[in-house]
């Protein structure tokens, strides 16, 4: 649910709101899928959002319900 402090001076969503969403569905997903994004793995591996894509059909304004999907699209060994 959107928060008061998330407004831009328009009375709707500032943009920079959008990146935190996305960290926190990150976060949310890892947990579903048993994940602890948080904790340092002792194996040195980290998952970091490398990618992200917005699209815009409407202004999010004040108590609006938003929603975000997420998923893991590849995982790959970057050593």
């Amino acid at each position: 649910r959107v928060r008061p402090n998330e407004l831009s001076s328009r009375g709707i969503i500032h943009e920079s709101c959008y990146i935190q969403w996305f960290e926190e569905a990150r976060l949310r997903y890892g947990q579903t899928q048993g994940i602890d994004f948080v904790a340092a793995d002792p194996n040195g591996y980290v998952m970091q959002i490398a990618e992200f894509e917005t699209q815009y059909f409407s202004p999010i304004r004040v108590e609006d319900m938003i929603i975000v999907h997420c998923w893991i699209e590849a995982l790959e060994d970057q050593s």
